[in-house]
């Protein structure tokens, strides 16, 4: 019944429509794609992904956020990832996205981010597993893929700045959503995560750790900026002391 219901909503997206009935269309849009596999499959197969994407490049911030929301949903499926490791500007504008004064809009863009940048498995567990070609291929793809979308994010211009900015919000959803992947892209690699440590957003994240007030940094928040921390003085890129500086083979070799 409610693949049935894919279609007629998608068809509910038009420019000539008002945005209020833009709106509504994406927010029905964003609860079907939420409701499971099945039916983000359907909204796919109805090319809904480029259609509601448009909505993401709108001045109306309503509908920049409804689009966005949508689309942090159908990035859950797989086949998604696809759309964000073509050569694109998909991944700046959500960088860009999370730069507005938008908290909703932010999250969403955040959240969309955080789930395309973040390795789903425990690469440990797959060490001493004897796959079959087919699923050794497939794993290789799918960390490929992981790759190529936190070296995209590192590499936007704005990506520090941003970021600089979120990681201090006061709003901890936002802190923990940032963090969280800053922490995905330090796990990809030792020369990837070398982006973000010869930036000063390593200076914000060393700031943040040692802040006291609870209602500046919470529990949880602590815990994930320690495991960047903890991630970077195990590549050697960071001295395990009070200035916390950064080893000179690893800055020579990162302005090479």
């Amino acid at each position: 019944m409610i693949l049935e219901l894919v279609r007629p909503v998608l068809q509910l997206l038009k420019v000539e429509n008002t945005g209020l009935e833009n709106f509504e269309a994406l927010m029905a849009l964003t609860n079907l794609a939420g409701a499971g596999e099945s039916v983000r499959k359907r909204i796919l197969k109805e090319g809904g992904f480029t259609n509601i994407e448009h909505y993401m490049y709108e001045e109306h911030k309503m509908l920049r956020r409804a689009a966005t929301e949508c689309i942090c949903n159908l990035v859950a499926q797989e086949e998604v990832i696809k759309y964000f490791t073509d050569e694109n500007d998909r991944i700046k504008l959500l960088v860009l996205l999370c730069g507005e004064e938008d908290d909703l809009l932010i999250k969403a863009a955040l959240g969309t981010l955080a789930t395309l940048s973040s390795l789903q498995i425990n690469l440990e567990d797959y060490k001493d597993v004897d796959l079959q070609d087919d699923d050794r291929k497939k794993l290789n793809e799918y960390i490929e893929e992981n790759r190529l979308i936190c070296e995209k994010i590192v590499n936007i211009k704005s990506f520090t700045e941003v970021f600089k900015q979120l990681c201090a919000s006061q709003d901890s959803e936002i802190q923990f959503r940032a963090l969280y992947i800053i922490r995905n892209i330090i796990k990809t690699n030792k020369d990837i995560a070398t982006h973000i440590v010869v930036t000063d957003l390593m200076d914000v994240l060393f700031a943040i750790k040692e802040t006291k007030d609870d209602r500046l940094m919470n529990e949880k928040n602590r815990k994930v900026v320690s495991d960047i921390i903890q991630h970077c003085l195990d590549y050697g890129l960071i001295q395990p002391n009070k200035d916390h500086t950064i080893t000179e083979e690893d800055e020579d070799a990162a302005t090479e």
